[in-house]
């Protein structure tokens, strides 16, 4: 299923939002490789705050409380995406990958997008995206069109990664809330090509025919 929604949905999403010139670095492998990757950071996440005498074992979604999901999805993405990178550069995926993955995760993230920010996901990925457009990884070029400094964008990958696993294993309420507030809205960048992709699919529905037993 996840193979499946990459033609319809990413690929036609990657056309009408990049510029010629890096159509061809959004990838099925690697939508494929961050969207499973993605899953494994969610498990391989701390579950407890770091203990301290006044918050002893305390749940990360206890002291995050309704901010937790939007951090942990935003986190997972991110973790999902150093966790690729460092698959690549240890040898057990391509190199070429890496600039694939960048530019894939940025369409993939404005996929998240397409009903604005009211959701957790939706908000996790315009923090992504808010913060690579502020540090200069995510551009635009003359046409409009974003435009992906792939190896810029790794180590922004890297850094909003460590904030928000700092984030997380502090329990960290306050920080978590003004992360949300700085980076959480849509890039205007974005949003202008977000207002135009209403003919690309949604979603796959997935039909299986009754048994004849």
């Amino acid at each position: 299923m996840i193979s499946a929604k990459f033609g319809p949905i990413v690929k036609r999403l990657g056309a009408h939002l990049l510029g010629s010139e890096q159509l061809n670095l959004v990838r099925q492998d690697s939508f494929v490789y961050h969207t499973l990757l993605h899953e494994m950071a969610h498990a391989l996440g701390a579950c407890y705050v770091r203990q301290t005498s006044e918050k002893n074992s305390l749940s990360i979604n206890e002291a995050l409380r309704e901010r937790y999901s939007t951090i942990e999805e935003c986190r997972a993405d991110l973790v999902g995406m150093v966790f690729l990178n460092l698959l690549a550069d240890r040898g057990f995926l391509p190199e070429a990958i890496k600039a694939a993955a960048a530019v894939t995760f940025v369409v993939n993230s404005v996929r998240s997008l397409r009903f604005g920010t009211e959701d957790d996901y939706s908000r996790g990925a315009a923090i992504s995206l808010s913060y690579f457009v502020e540090r200069g990884s995510l551009s635009s070029d003359r046409n409009g069109h974003l435009h992906v400094s792939p190896e810029r964008l790794e180590r922004h990958v890297r850094e909003l990664a460590e904030m928000l696993q700092d984030i997380a294993i502090r329990g960290d309420y306050r920080g978590a809330g003004e992360l949300i507030e700085t980076f959480g809205g849509i890039p205007d960048k974005v949003e202008r090509l977000r207002r135009t992709i209403g003919d690309i699919p949604i979603d796959l529905e997935f039909l299986q025919e009754e048994s004849a037993v």
